[in-house]
């Protein structure tokens, strides 16, 4: 497949299409969607990095506490979850014309050996509004106001690039410190509804990789869980 378009990634850059424009080269019906946590980051209990080394003691973790890659077990996850949804499609006759990401790395990192199992000519789209809670119950103010908590989303392009696989941000606001679960939890509703909106619309099939609480917030959308508090989801779940 062709490199990915460079796009100047100062913020969240404007795309030369829009993201419908994307998704509009799949088949439109029959209608499917999939929304899951990212697999195993490497600062999990017991995790290790890349070589298997602890990812934690690294000067990486130092420089990124918040936004740490995959474990090596993550990694595997993440292509069994492209295995899982490969198999989905083959069975329900579905193409899926999308991966919607978190701009965390472990996000996109998901997202990308999800596309390599699945669909490598699939593309995965950066959505800040996807992003995890950005707010003091979750994150030291002092650490996020001294530099950027993310790593540049050239990272991400680069990453993707390497494994031929398209990484696009989108053009979106991402969240506002300080914000509460709260807030968060609604921030993140709103993208998926949006995102369900287009798919409904026949703009394409999609898979929403990002974190924790907005999996719990688009589950509570779904008519099977309406009786259901729910909370929490394991790492790769969806």
């Amino acid at each position: 497949p062709a490199p990915p378009r460079r796009v100047p990634l100062v913020g969240m850059p404007a795309l030369p299409v829009s993201p419908c424009a994307v998704r509009a080269k799949c088949a439109p019906a029959p209608m499917a969607f999939a929304v899951c946590r990212h697999a195993e980051r490497a600062d999990a209990f017991g995790a290790t990095g890349p070589g298997g080394a602890a990812w934690t003691a690294s000067e990486d973790a130092a420089r990124y506490p918040y936004d740490p890659p995959l474990s090596a077990k993550g990694v595997v996850d993440a292509s069994d979850m492209g295995l899982s949804a490969w198999d989905f499609a083959q069975q329900h006759g579905v193409r899926f014309g999308c991966v919607v990401a978190s701009p965390y790395y472990r996000c996109v990192q998901t997202a990308m050996e999800l596309v390599c199992a699945l669909d490598p000519s699939i593309p995965v789209l950066v959505d800040a509004s996807l992003g995890e809670v950005f707010g003091p119950d979750f994150m030291d103010e002092r650490i996020v106001a001294q530099e950027s908590h993310l790593r540049p989303l050239e990272d991400a392009v680069a990453m993707c690039a390497a494994r031929g696989v398209a990484c696009l941000p989108l053009s979106l606001p991402g969240p506002v410190w300080p914000e509460t679960i709260r807030h968060a939890k609604d921030r993140t509703l709103s993208a998926f509804v949006r995102w369900l909106g287009e798919c409904v619309a026949g703009r394409g099939n999609f898979i929403m990789v990002t974190h924790g609480h907005a999996v719990d917030a688009a589950l509570s959308l779904m008519p099977s869980q309406a009786a259901h508090f729910v909370r929490g989801g394991a790492p790769g779940g969806m």
